[in-house]
């Protein structure tokens, strides 16, 4: 469970400030939002190894993140 902590955080973090930056209307983004993309996929990924309800419901919520970033990079 270490790396899906380890993951879990680091994902919240990246998404965390990709929210706060969006919220400024700043343009140059494409590149965090790339990376979302990739650590939410990533958590997604180790969360759905998990029988923990909280690890489902995590990895949705990144595939979830990962599309809307699919979507903005459209």
């Amino acid at each position: 469970m270490n790396n899906c902590i380890r993951i879990d955080r680091v994902c919240a973090e990246v998404c965390s400030s990709l929210a706060q930056i969006l919220a400024t209307s700043y343009t140059d983004v494409q590149g965090l939002v790339d990376y979302c993309k990739t650590i939410c996929e990533a958590c997604a990924d180790e969360c759905s190894r998990h029988d923990h309800q909280h690890c489902k419901e995590c990895a949705k919520a990144c595939r979830e993140c990962a599309l809307a970033c699919d979507e903005f990079s459209k």
